[in-house]
């Protein structure tokens, strides 16, 4: 058996675990906009969740399951 903390860190994640829950995070190597569109690059997939917000008006990208270094 290999501990899922040590595959995560392996894969170049931060992972921690507090004796309940393993937290794996994914570093962002690369965050760039071409032609209206988002690319985004990472050890580990990551989820993108787009919100619109109003007053003032404007487009949040939350990356779920990344960390910015």
């Amino acid at each position: 058996m290999v501990p899922l903390k040590f595959l995560a860190e392996k894969l170049g994640a931060d992972a921690s675990w507090d004796g309940n829950h393993l937290t794996v995070l994914a570093p962002l190597t690369q965050v760039q906009i071409r032609k209206g569109h988002f690319e985004i690059d990472s050890a580990l997939p990551v989820k993108p969740v787009l919100m619109l917000l109003d007053d003032p008006k404007r487009v949040v990208l939350d990356l779920q399951g990344a960390k910015l270094t």
